[in-house]
């Protein structure tokens, strides 16, 4: 990983301010070097998901991150409606929406009928969960 190319996404035009807050945060786990080494692609890789993300898209992707472990799906409008819930944004069109954008970008996953209820996490992309984690653990060390 190399900070230059991390601090030039942090002067590129200000995103708005969940944005700002998100790549800050990833800047700062990156400093650490405990979730990932100087070399690591990883951090740059989250800085350019981040800065692609809209406000409503992280909301809905870091509502399925909190129900990941608690809650089950057995249809995409049952997984829609789990996700407005706990993201507040009342409209389920809304939050299908933004649901279709994280999809694209590869960091949720369809539920795949007839596979019966399917726990939250498995609903998550590998990369979505790793991108949350890796977010998340900015909390535990600045706690």
């Amino acid at each position: 990983m190399c900070f230059t190319e991390l601090l030039k996404f942090l002067e590129q035009d200000i995103p708005d301010p969940q944005r700002l807050e998100l790549l800050k945060k990833i800047y700062i786990v990156a400093a650490t070097e405990e979730k990932s080494t100087k070399e690591s692609p990883l951090p740059v890789q989250y800085m350019q998901m981040a800065r692609s993300l809209s406000a409503g898209e992280l909301l809905v992707l870091f509502s399925a991150y909190r129900i990941k472990d608690i809650a089950f799906a057995d249809s995409q409008g049952t997984f829609t409606v789990l996700l407005t819930n706990e993201s507040q944004l009342i409209y389920g069109s809304l939050v299908f929406q933004y649901f279709e954008r994280l999809f694209e970008k590869g960091l949720l996953k369809k539920i795949q009928p007839g596979f019966g209820n399917q726990p939250i996490n498995k609903l998550i992309d590998p990369f979505g969960l790793a991108f949350c984690e890796y977010i998340e653990y900015y909390d535990l060390i600045t706690a």
